[in-house]
């Protein structure tokens, strides 16, 4: 399984079959998760039962496995956070409900504009609903 997921990995690396770079940051952190994961799960099932491991490697292999699994979930919310963002930039674009993605944004139009929109998110103007 281990040889699996790091097949899968490098698959990934090689090809980053996503149109954008987050969805490849994504799915590249969600591979290297699932293999400590994997990896701290063999190591607790292997010593199960009456092991020469102490208690300090098996708190050690939990932190790694709880550290990772926070971080990957910390940055999985920033990038919904910014592609939610970026569709209420687009919606409120010319109209009256500015104020809506300042107050969500915590920055102005132009500073977001200049930090997180990119050129593949022009697609997101055609789609979205006209406000009234």
């Amino acid at each position: 399984m281990m040889s699996l997921m790091t097949l899968s990995l490098t698959m990934h690396l090689k090809y980053r079959p996503y149109h954008t770079d987050h969805l490849n940051t994504l799915e590249t952190c969600s591979h290297l998760v699932a293999i400590v994961t994997l990896y701290t799960g063999l190591f607790y099932l292997t010593s199960a039962g009456g092991s020469h491991a102490t208690s300090h490697s098996h708190w050690f292999f939990f932190t790694l496995l709880i550290i990772t699994n926070l971080l990957f979930l910390l940055q999985w919310a920033y990038y919904v956070r910014l592609s939610f963002l970026r569709q209420v930039f687009f919606i409120t674009k010319g109209t009256k409900y500015t104020w809506v993605f300042k107050l969500l944004a915590w920055q102005s139009r132009a500073s977001f504009a200049h930090y997180h929109l990119r050129p593949e998110d022009i697609y997101l103007q055609k789609e979205v609903p006209e406000l009234p």
